[in-house]
């Protein structure tokens, strides 16, 4: 039963306001949103950049512990060697070019080449599915990395700093260096480039 009131009218339920966005209010909404995306992209962007280095880094040393742990199991010379990018057969490249993908390979020779790859190949490693990074050996004798039964790299003659250094680089970044660098004895470590040009033990913090 509706109520009537004093006039003798009947009374009206009060209205409400139909739920959702006026159109003002959906306009800044979308621009404070485009805001925070346009303030978070380059951050966003260089997280990317760092996770794809770190990820090439460490699965290039990875490989270099499986050529040494190899040479001392197998009482043998193990190597790892640039791709040839040239060619479908598997063969080194004689290049010091190493994000084009790269073989790990038994070399009684040690002599960084491939003799049998069916039989010799222990692992092949693809190249980087990204064009930004590149891995390069900083010497003419980074064409190939050896490792010897006692788990020492072979140090050839021309190799002044008796250590072989290997450079990942990615311009996304920006500070884009990062090296791998083994010593005669076998041994690798990281280093990478700070913002302000210092380089620093991967692991380690910027000042």
């Amino acid at each position: 039963m509706k109520s009537a009131d004093r006039g003798g009218g009947v009374k009206k339920a009060p209205s409400r306001r139909s739920g959702g966005f006026t159109l003002i209010e959906l306009m800044v909404t979308v621009a404070i949103a485009a805001i925070v995306l346009a303030l978070a992209a380059p951050a966003f962007t260089d997280l990317i950049a760092r996770n794809r280095m770190t990820a090439a880094v460490n699965t290039f040393v990875t490989n270099l512990q499986l050529a040494r742990s190899e040479a001392v199991k197998r009482g043998s010379a193990v190597s790892l060697c640039p791709d040839n990018p040239d060619t479908d057969e598997i063969d080194c490249s004689g290049d010091t070019d190493w994000d084009v993908g790269y073989l790990v390979f038994f070399d009684p020779d040690e002599n960084g080449e491939l003799a049998n790859p069916e039989a010799d190949v222990v692992r092949h490693v693809e190249g980087s599915t990204t064009a930004a990074i590149t891995v390069t050996g900083k010497d003419e004798e980074d064409d190939f990395v050896a490792f010897l039964p006692d788990g020492s790299r072979k140090v050839l003659p021309t190799d002044a700093d008796r250590i072989s250094t290997f450079q990942f680089r990615d311009p996304n970044l920006s500070a884009p260096g990062t090296n791998v660098l083994i010593a005669e004895t076998g041994h690798s470590r990281c280093e990478f480039q700070c913002a302000d040009g210092t380089w620093k033990s991967c692991g380690t913090f910027c000042n």
